[in-house]
């Protein structure tokens, strides 16, 4: 995500979007299965409501206060929810 704020040309932006693509994909098989395992489903739904909201609340910021500053909140937000998830123990 940092790499957004460094890129200097359109193949740049085109070649971090096909990175983030792959690693955003790889991201969510990785979290419903560790959700999967974890959680009942009703909570894991309503967690899926919650990424819905998440992405009109983030227009919404960029918006207001522009795009590097929702660049660099998303790294924060991304490396607290990898902790968590790296925290969680199955039962």
């Amino acid at each position: 995500m940092a790499g957004y704020a460094l890129i200097n040309s359109v193949i740049q932006l085109y070649t971090l979007q096909i990175i983030n693509g792959v690693l955003v994909s790889v991201q969510d098989i990785m979290t419903t299965a560790i959700l999967g395992d974890l959680t009942e489903i009703g909570k894991y739904q309503a967690i899926t409501i919650s990424m819905a909201e998440t992405i009109f609340i983030g227009g919404y910021l960029v918006q207001k206060t522009g795009v590097d500053l929702i660049f660099y909140g998303s790294i924060f937000l991304t490396a607290v929810s990898a902790s968590i998830l790296i925290a969680l123990k199955e039962r």
